[in-house]
């Protein structure tokens, strides 16, 4: 048994502000795959659309939403459907969170500071990505609880 696998066997639960800290990874990542698919991977184009203030946009208004569903309380290595619907309430509450305040700063400045299909597409990769990480590391316990057998 090398290092890795006995770190991994010891390991009961990461810490919550871990699991945070690599949702809101996510969410910025697919943030940034939002504006990339939206604007054809054209750079100037991604620049004059409010790229900086879009992607912290996201991730605070995903920090609070992290925050008020609890998302990151789900012990990882347990992962199923009830923390895939979790993760999906806690993205419609960020969602709603960002058109809110799209639908605000529209109303005072007269533009959208976030295209709203970059918000759809966020949504759609960022539940791929926070669902599948957490599979992902469920199966990467449960294969190492198996080879140490």
């Amino acid at each position: 048994m090398n290092y890795i696998q006995k770190q991994i066997y010891h390991l009961k639960i990461l810490p919550r502000w871990v699991i945070i800290f690599i949702d809101l990874i996510f969410i910025c990542l697919s943030a940034i795959l939002g504006y990339l698919l939206r604007f054809n991977f054209s750079v100037t184009e991604i620049i004059l659309n409010n790229f900086a203030e879009g992607v912290t946009l996201q991730i605070f208004f995903g920090l609070i939403a992290i925050m008020i569903t609890n998302s990151y309380r789900g012990i990882i290595r347990y992962t199923g459907l009830q923390d895939g619907v979790r993760i999906f309430y806690m993205l419609v509450l960020m969602v709603v969170l960002m058109v809110a305040f799209n639908l605000i700063y529209f109303y005072n400045i007269h533009t959208n500071l976030i295209p709203y299909s970059v918000i759809f597409i966020s949504f759609l990769a960022s539940f791929l990505f926070l669902f599948n990480y957490r599979l992902l590391v469920k199966y990467i316990f449960s294969f190492y609880k198996k080879a140490l057998i």
